[in-house]
């Protein structure tokens, strides 16, 4: 399910998260939870202990071109204070802290 969102740009903070994609059609929640699920299951494994996410994601449809750039711009800025940033212009590759199966 987590491979519906076609990911433009995601950053994590100590506190939350923000994410500009694509979704294979209107139910944004379902793959956002679920990639909020493995998130958890890795960063358990990592020993994280606690609550790590809220129940439910705000979702905000991007309006038009102006606004999806604005988004953009507005989500790289958190790497400024310290999240973890990728972008599409990383390209795809698989962390050491994320094991493949």
């Amino acid at each position: 399910m987590c491979q519906s969102i076609e990911t433009t740009a995601l950053c994590v903070t100590a506190a939350h998260f923000h994410l500009l994609g694509r979704f294979r059609d209107a139910q944004v929640r379902p793959p956002v939870g679920q990639a909020k699920k493995h998130a958890c299951f890795v960063l358990k494994d990592s020993g994280l202990a606690g609550r790590l996410w809220t129940a439910k994601a705000k979702v905000t449809p991007i309006r038009d071109r102006g606004h999806q750039v604005n988004v953009f711009h507005y989500i790289c800025r958190h790497q400024a204070e310290g999240a973890w940033l990728w972008t599409f212009r990383d390209g795809i590759y698989w962390p050491s802290t994320i094991q493949r199966k």
